[in-house]
């Protein structure tokens, strides 16, 4: 599956791949298990390991745990307090259903980890150079203070990862009913997800398929709506905070009162006027992106779409918390290493993902070197997203006339 996955159009040597991947998962599992034996000696020194090990995924097993004696009066609780759940009602019945709870924290932990392991693992065999530079690289983002914290954690962000490899996979194989339906599953366990229903209903050309599918995207968003109605609500301090709004959260630091729909909508602004200014930039600058395709795989373009859709999403709307930044993880490493741009460009990338990803975390002063870092680099992200879907859907007339600004991406 993993050679399929990461390189259907590309022969390799399956069994040295297979090798690979288990030795690179071993590595990673290696370096987790010495971590959570010592209680994450990394965090803890940046003053940030939880109280509880595996803490958000015990919280959600907890709270698996009460849904039998409450129901969906779990979701009353306030953060923070015990049996509090703020996710999809589907995921509790799920769990209820399969007699998970807190006990079996420890073990779900670990299989977190272990589909962390495999998304880079993934990301190492696309790469189309191995070499020592590559894998410091890689390091350097993968011991980032995010990356550790969602394995440490053990937050239901690695549940919609594992479900994403698998969906990738099934795309891949033109498993369009059983995408809609791992895409169903993703989006009533955390929400986010919903926007992956675009890239699969586009791709419908029947009639009746799509008013199908039009009514089933419908039907998971009213109890998307009836799930967020019960729940407590949603965190938004400026700690916490990774996508657009948090240039109006800056904006109360220096005395300015900005209302948190307001600070969405002037984050999508700023979002606007980057996309603007970087593709002027790449205009003026032919050579750095490629005529053509992005990437010469499709399965490596297939990896990137999804991901970068699904963080854009997220920062777009303010959902993209630490540990989100996973999916921007995978999509960066993927044109950073397996994709056709320029050197420049490559260049411009690496140097943005550093700080993204080392900055944008509670870091005081540094946090908005961090945070406008992250900014460009989802622009760029974004022209590449576009550019993917223009090339896959030019034969649409409103395509077209969208397309000819971005030329260039």
């Amino acid at each position: 599956m993993v050679v399929n996955l990461v390189r259907r159009d590309t022969p390799l040597d399956n069994l040295a791949t297979y090798r690979r991947f288990v030795f690179l998962n071993l590595v990673v599992l290696a370096f987790a298990s010495t971590q959570v034996l010592t209680g994450w000696s990394l965090l803890k020194y940046w003053k940030i390991a939880g109280t509880v090990r595996f803490m958000d995924l015990n919280s959600v097993l907890q709270s698996a745990d009460c849904y039998q004696n409450e129901g969906l009066n779990i979701y009353s609780h306030q953060i923070g307090e015990k049996c509090a759940y703020n996710y999809g009602s589907v995921l509790i019945r799920t769990l209820n259903a399969l007699r998970i709870g807190e006990a079996s924290t420890f073990i779900f932990g670990l299989v977190g980890i272990l589909v962390i392991s495999c998304a880079l693992s993934i990301v190492e065999l696309v790469s189309r150079k191995k070499t020592f530079s590559q894998y410091a690289f890689i390091l350097t983002l993968f011991l980032s203070p995010p990356i550790l914290l969602l394995m440490e954690r053990g937050n239901v962000d690695t549940l919609i990862l594992a479900c994403l490899i698998l969906l990738i996979a099934l795309i891949i194989r033109g498993k369009v009913l059983l995408s809609f339906i791992v895409i169903t599953l993703m989006t009533l366990f955390k929400f986010y997800p919903i926007v992956l229903f675009g890239l699969i209903f586009i791709k419908l050309r029947n009639r009746w398929t799509s008013l199908l599918a039009f009514g089933l995207i419908s039907l998971v968003s009213l109890q998307i709506l009836k799930d967020i109605a019960r729940g407590p609500g949603y965190i938004n301090i400026f700690w916490a905070s990774f996508g657009s709004p948090i240039w109006g959260i800056y904006a109360g630091y220096i005395g300015i009162e900005i209302d948190y729909r307001l600070s969405i909508f002037l984050g999508a602004c700023i979002f606007l006027v980057l996309l603007l200014l970087v593709n002027i930039w790449l205009k003026s600058r032919e050579s750095s992106v490629p005529r053509e395709r992005i990437f010469d795989s499709k399965s490596v373009e297939t990896l990137f779409t999804y991901t970068s859709t699904i963080f854009i999403f997220c920062y777009l709307l303010g959902m993209n918390f630490d540990y989100r930044l996973v999916f921007f993880l995978i999509c960066n490493l993927m044109l950073i290493f397996a994709s056709n741009l320029n050197s420049h460009l490559i260049t411009l990338v690496k140097v943005l993902v550093i700080p993204a990803f080392w900055f944008s975390y509670n870091l005081h002063e540094l946090q908005p070197i961090g945070d406008l870092s992250l900014a460009f680099l989802v622009a760029i992200n974004a022209l590449a997203l576009i550019r993917i879907l223009l090339n896959q859907h030019y034969d649409n007339y409103l395509v077209k006339r969208f397309g000819n600004y971005f030329t260039n991406f």
